[in-house]
């Protein structure tokens, strides 16, 4: 089952973004997402899902859906 995350934008708090498991790896709907860079959505929730510790403020920026 594919895992799915809403994470907040640092630049602003009224938007989200979702990342989801796909194809083994993890998909963003951020603009650097959807270009297929890397972005920091997906980095935490890689370090979510690896279990790496996470600062408070990126904890609090995490959802998952």
């Amino acid at each position: 089952m594919n895992r799915k995350f809403n994470v907040q934008s640092k630049s602003d708090e009224r938007v989200y973004y979702t990342i989801q498991e796909a194809r083994g790896d993890l998909e963003c709907d951020c603009p650097a997402g959807s270009r297929e860079k890397n972005c920091n959505h997906k980095d935490i929730v890689r370090k979510f899902l690896g279990r790496q510790p996470l600062k408070l403020e990126d904890l609090k920026r995490i959802k998952e859906i």
